[in-house]
């Protein structure tokens, strides 16, 4: 299985101050980008596995 490269774009277009950092609109992106790449690597990797128990 060769290595997967990702990166995560995130960005704010309104002023947030006052708000909880986790209700904070970056921190949500990068929260949900990175829960999204780990199901993605878990299904590259359950799939390759897979594959090789079919050999």
């Amino acid at each position: 299985m060769s290595p997967m490269i990702a990166a995560i774009y995130a960005r704010k277009s309104t002023d947030q101050s006052g708000v909880a950092e986790e209700q904070k609109s970056i921190t949500r992106q990068v929260d949900s980008a990175g829960r999204q790449a780990i199901r993605l690597v878990f299904e590259r990797f359950a799939a390759a596995c897979s594959e090789q128990a079919a050999k």
